[in-house]
């Protein structure tokens, strides 16, 4: 059973990395105002199941990786097609503003 509205997980999200704690990593919106800062990553979700996975380019550009995801609970399980890799997501809190993840 999920602690948050489930629908408040599809945008695109970006690595707040300066809001993050010893074990919770922080994301926020794409139209957030963000500090500087060189080669963010970060990850859309969207609700026809797919998941894009976006790194720091070469040239701080983002690069993007394909793949899916279901939801199960408060478990984001994430398969990234294209490089053959899955993992799971763990999410503590989700509003319009703000994305909260347990770090592994």
């Amino acid at each position: 059973m999920t602690t948050y509205n489930e629908d408040c997980v599809y945008k695109y999200w970006i690595h707040s990395h300066e809001e993050d704690t010893e074990d919770k990593k922080v994301y926020r919106p794409s139209t957030f105002e963000f500090p500087q800062s060189r080669g963010r990553d970060g990850f859309e979700i969207r609700e026809n199941g797919e998941f894009i996975l976006y790194i720091p380019g070469p040239t701080d550009r983002p690069k993007k990786i394909f793949g899916n995801f279901t939801i199960d609970s408060n478990n984001l399980n994430v398969e990234l097609v294209s490089i053959q890799k899955s993992y799971i997501m763990t999410i503590l809190s989700c509003n319009e503003n703000l994305l909260v993840i347990q770090k592994k």
